[in-house]
């Protein structure tokens, strides 16, 4: 018996082909916008979750920053808090924030257990699929509990311990809800 593997059509390899560098493109704009034009984001790990989400989001996600992400020039300049008197943003918006910085963890740890797995062929019970999907849930786990901690320790001003706590907390809700 032999095995064929089935190919992907010609036409998701087209889209793939566009989507890819249009996706890579926005990220590198969103971070000139927040390193060259100096829209530093109030909570600093989402300087790092804005590029990282348009990765994965591609052009859809620069409506979303442009729309409600992108912070003023003068934000981060000055006094802490001094611009932050507004009003609060709609629950959407803030469900729409917490989940990028959730994926944004996520998908880099995806992305980092993935070719680790590859890189050094690592298997589980001689299963290179399922060595990489342990590498790369192991890693989008830490790395989004990394990203959670960097969120809720300064917004809600916890002690190191209970941030940790914390971060276990909603990110292993937010990767079952997965």
């Amino acid at each position: 018996m032999s095995w064929e593997v089935a190919l992907p059509p010609d036409w998701i390899n087209i889209i793939a082909e566009i989507y890819q560098p249009i996706s890579i493109a926005s990220a590198l704009l969103i971070l000139a916008d927040i390193l060259i034009a100096g829209r530093r984001q109030p909570m600093s790990i989402m300087n790092a979750v804005w590029p990282l989400t348009m990765l994965y989001w591609g052009p859809l996600g620069l409506i979303f920053y442009f729309w409600f992400g992108r912070a003023k020039a003068s934000q981060h300049r000055g006094s802490h808090g001094a611009d932050r008197r507004h009003a609060s943003p709609p629950m959407w918006q803030s469900a729409f924030k917490g989940a990028t910085h959730c994926g944004a963890g996520c998908a880099l740890g995806d992305f980092a257990g993935e070719w680790l797995a590859f890189a050094t062929s690592f298997t589980i019970l001689g299963s290179s699929l399922t060595g990489r999907f342990a590498m790369s849930l192991m890693f989008a786990y830490v790395l989004g509990i990394g990203f959670q901690y960097l969120s809720i320790v300064p917004m809600l001003e916890l002690r190191p311990r209970e941030g940790v706590i914390a971060a276990i907390k909603v990110d292993t809700l937010s990767l079952l809800a997965y």
